[in-house]
């Protein structure tokens, strides 16, 4: 039977993501706004547990603790407030709060302390050489535990999963003791306990492993990242392989690191320019890939004792004197967690006139940057550098002299003096939630990092009705076709002749690398086929192909550039789409008056000796060209 959790406070937001949090984790939640309708709902739901805030727009959130604890005294109840003094917090535990958790808190640990179970960063803890020699090594290898501290009769330890009973009781026999489980918020729980027992990381998942496992790992002595020849022994220090990979990766100029267990074994690609391809790993065993796993989650300070549903975080990581900023993600698969890694550098952000735009389009584009308000969406694939034109745009719109609100999932880099939001759509923290809530912040400038849903589309269209400059992106294939999308998405069409005043779509091709490029000749007959767009030759065209060297890693090509269409929205185009008409008539109008397509500006490129025609056949789908 699933436990009832009630939420008591005014603020939606924070309710919603404590539902869904909670929601996540088995639990029946409700939620409640004011002291009144708490009282209602608690008499219905009979909740296990309540959270409760104190500043409720109808009464005292102490008064409604009062009556909670005398209606239901078996009822655990956690007082969540902005209130933090100590006088506030004591008269909440003198009428009965279980616990007291000051805002802004972290989630984790305030599930942890709903739960009724004490929390340990690693970070900062203090760990007691008497609690050590209470563990041998063989049982917290085993159970994946951390002795904190000893009292004569307890043990305090840190685990993965301190709600697991069947390994208390099993602890708790094996020690001979009674024991605290600790739930870890900070740290590496794995580097902790390698650390303090004086042994590599790995060595942690050998003593869960088969003799055959071992035996193989032990025999096993592929080269690692970086050139180093590293077989995956049972005493390989984890922490090392993966900065080691991270290394790798950062000096392959890598922007995601792709890590994943089939049925074969571990597997390790990197993308570069682009393309994915395959990267050298050691031979690790099944329990040793947890253990990498178990690592990078800890890096980035997510919950180490959950395999099952998908997590997100970030961290920096210094990589030869760069800060880079990893941005973590892991999702369950068949045969064991998956993580994608993406690798930022912050200070390259690129500003717009290193986008790779024409002469025109900056000019263009300059002028729709300079307008008081209305929309402007940047579009295009995933992974076509949407998130880098968005924020050149931003930069150079911040001047000082506007108020800048973003909204991201997540802010993937900092800009000074704007007022950066990350959504949390896990935990009900939604585009749509937030720019309901940004409007009030009195913002000059909005970017939406994207427009995922019909809800999010018409707040953002009216956001720019207000009189603010709104940036944002879509998934679309080119920029007429964007205009079809939002009417799909429910806009009205004189929301959008009010509003929209351009459209970028954009793609990210791979640059020839300059190094070992050849130069070739091909008959312009043989182009018609590539698309109506390409004029009739005859002859001979001079072009550039891609050869391969050490310096570019043999594939022919080092770095990427963008190849980009900006349909300004003009009478032209407005009247065409009150008529709601079709997005391939929209583009051959804005054609016809000048625009350049994405196919004419990859063209460009190519003659210019920057791409291959090969390159082009790959980015750009046919009916594109």
């Amino acid at each position: 039977m699933k436990k009832e959790m009630l939420v008591i406070d005014d603020e939606p937001l924070l309710c919603k993501a404590l539902g869904a949090l909670f929601a996540e984790r088995g639990f029946r939640v409700t939620l409640a706004g004011s002291a009144s309708e708490a009282l209602e709902k608690i008499e219905q739901t009979r909740a296990d547990i309540v959270l409760l805030d104190l500043k409720l727009p109808d009464g005292s959130g102490l008064e409604v603790l009062s009556i909670l604890k005398k209606r239901f005294p078996k009822t655990r109840v956690v007082v969540i407030s902005g209130a933090a003094d100590e006088a506030t917090i004591q008269e909440a535990l003198q009428r009965g709060a279980s616990d007291y958790l000051a805002k802004p808190f972290d989630f984790n640990r305030c599930f942890y302390v709903a739960m009724g179970v004490e929390t340990v960063d690693l970070g900062t803890v203090q760990v007691e050489p008497e609690a050590l020699v209470r563990v041998p090594a063989s049982i917290a290898k085993e159970y994946r535990v951390l002795p904190i501290h000893w009292d004569g009769t307890t043990l305090r330890l840190a685990m993965d999963d301190p709600l697991d009973k069947k390994c208390l009781g099993e602890l708790k026999a094996k020690l001979g003791c009674a024991v605290t489980p600790l739930a870890v918020i900070g740290g590496s729980l794995a580097q902790t306990i390698g650390r303090h027992y004086q042994t590599g990381h790995s060595t942690l998942a050998t003593p869960a492993s088969s003799d055959a496992e071992r035996s193989e790992a032990d025999r096993s002595d592929t080269g690692a990242a970086g050139g180093a020849s590293r077989g995956a022994k049972p005493d390989q220090d984890i922490a090392a392989l993966v900065r080691d990979l991270i290394h790798h990766a950062h000096a392959n100029r890598a922007t995601d690191l792709h890590l994943g267990i089939g049925p074969k074994g571990p597997w390790l690609r990197e993308r570069i320019d682009g393309v994915v391809y395959q990267a050298p790993i050691p031979s690790l065993t099944p329990s040793q890939y947890r253990e990498v796993v178990s690592h990078l989650k800890g890096m980035v300070r997510l919950d180490t004792g959950s395999h099952k549903v998908p997590q997100r975080g970030r961290c920096e990581h210094e990589v030869d004197g760069v800060a880079l900023d990893l941005s973590l993600s892991v999702v369950p698969a068949e045969q064991g967690e998956h993580l994608a890694i993406r690798l930022f550098e912050p200070p390259q952000a690129l500003t717009v006139e290193q986008l790779g735009l024409t002469e025109d389009q900056r000019l263009n584009l300059a002028t729709l940057l300079a307008k008081p308000h209305g929309l402007l969406l940047v579009t295009g694939a995933a992974g076509s550098g949407r998130s880098t034109t968005l924020q050149a745009c931003l930069a150079k719109l911040h001047t000082g002299h506007a108020n800048i609100v973003t909204l991201e999932d997540p802010v993937e880099r900092e800009l000074a003096g704007t007022t950066q939001i990350s959504v949390q759509p896990n935990a009900g923290f939604t585009f749509a939630d937030g720019l309901r809530a940004i409007v009030h912040h009195d913002p000059d400038i909005i970017m939406v990092g994207e427009i995922p849903d019909q809800e999010t589309a018409g707040l953002t269209v009216r956001a720019a009705l207000t009189g603010r400059l709104v940036l944002s992106s879509l998934h679309t294939n080119d920029a007429s076709s964007t205009i079809t999308r939002l009417l799909d998405l429910g806009v009205e069409p004189f929301f959008l002749c009010s509003t929209l005043t351009g459209i970028l779509s954009q793609r990210l091709v791979r640059k020839l690398c300059e190094a070992c490029r050849e130069p070739y000749e091909v008959e312009g007959a043989s182009l018609t086929h590539l698309g109506t767009f390409f004029p009739k030759r005859t002859g001979t065209v001079p072009l550039w192909r891609a050869k391969g060297c050490k310096q570019c890693r043999q594939t022919g090509f080092h770095g990427r550039t963008g190849i980009f269409e900006l349909l300004v929205v003009d009478h032209q185009i407005r009247s065409l789409m009150i008529k709601r008409t079709s997005g391939i008539q929209i583009r051959q109008s804005a054609v016809s008056r000048g625009m350049m397509i994405l196919p004419q500006a990859m063209w460009r490129k190519i003659q210019a000796g920057i791409t291959s025609l090969e390159e082009m056949i790959r980015s750009l789908p046919p009916e594109l060209r």
